[in-house]
């Protein structure tokens, strides 16, 4: 597989911006119920994430771990699973030997044709998602017994938020997935250390998961305010 078909399922995840045009005006009979699918939209957000985080996880290590086995000179090094599954690891694993269930909870490695089945579902996932945000977003704004502008513009900046948090993922994966195909050809001269990359993107996906956690809780306090 070469670097430029590594990065195809993740760059095609970028084209996700839950563009307004695309929402379809729907049909909450309150303001509580409106945010309350809202809340339920996020969450099955936050479900797709998970599942695309997990596989990722398993698919990189297993790309990794094939590597190093291809390459003699890399015989005893140790090999890093950073920030894949939120956090920076502290304790590397060894190439020579089987990987900790720490770093790996898939039981098997995930192949490329499963993960591209993986990243179709959890696009069309997203997409809906972003599709389903944008209404609620409409919805408050033009829905005259609503009249909530200013609840619209949370939702609004949370969707947002997110098309940014999908671009940072994106770039960060794709960094990670370079890093480990060129792991296995050292003599091309393409492998490089590209961690203060991925801990720079790392960072800045931290801080928008922060400011979308700051925003869902004013619309829980509002939720409790209605109920």
């Amino acid at each position: 597989m070469t670097a430029s078909s590594a990065a195809e399922g993740p760059i095609e995840m970028a084209q996700l911006n839950g563009n307004p045009e695309h929402a379809q005006p729907l049909q909450h009979i309150s303001l509580l119920e409106a945010l309350q699918a809202f809340e339920v939209a996020q969450r099955r957000r936050v479900a797709h994430w998970k599942e695309y985080h997990e596989a990722m996880l398993a698919f990189t290590q297993g790309q990794l771990t094939n590597s190093v086995s291809a390459s003699n000179d890399l015989a005893g090094d140790t090999i890093e699973p950073r920030y894949l599954n939120g956090n920076a690891t502290k304790e590397p694993f060894s190439a020579s030997g089987p990987p900790s269930n720490h770093y790996d909870p898939a039981p098997r490695s995930i192949d490329e044709g499963v993960m591209t089945q993986i990243l179709r579902l959890v696009t069309s996932g997203l997409l809906e998602c972003s599709h389903e945000v944008r209404a609620i977003q409409i919805e408050l704004q033009s829905q005259a017994s609503f009249n909530r502008p200013d609840l619209a513009e949370v939702v609004s900046s949370v969707q947002d938020l997110e098309n940014s948090l999908l671009r940072k993922i994106v770039a960060r994966d794709q960094a990670l997935r370079l890093e480990a195909l060129e792991a296995g050809s050292p003599s091309t001269g393409l492998a490089r250390d590209r961690s203060e990359d991925v801990a720079e993107y790392q960072e800045q996906i931290a801080h928008i998961k922060q400011e979308i956690m700051e925003r869902m809780q004013d619309i829980s306090a509002e939720i409790a305010e209605l109920i």
